[in-house]
């Protein structure tokens, strides 16, 4: 029994121990992903002002 409640307490502890790392990793790539949107975003732009330039008009971007 005690064995059990010792062998218990540690499959427990290295569970908690896994899901911190996976938080962690899933906040990093959160991260990392929504830079990559940020910085997409704002070349997205960049691209439309140049159409508004050259053509005299906005171009229609879907939202």
């Amino acid at each position: 029994p005690e064995q059990a409640r010792a062998r218990a307490a540690e499959v427990l502890a290295e569970a908690r121990r896994q899901a911190e790392r996976t938080a962690r990793e899933t906040e990093r790539v959160l991260r990392a992903h929504g830079e990559m949107w940020d910085d997409m975003r704002a070349q997205m732009d960049t691209v439309q002002d140049s159409i508004t330039t050259l053509t005299g008009r906005a171009a229609w971007v879907p939202q």
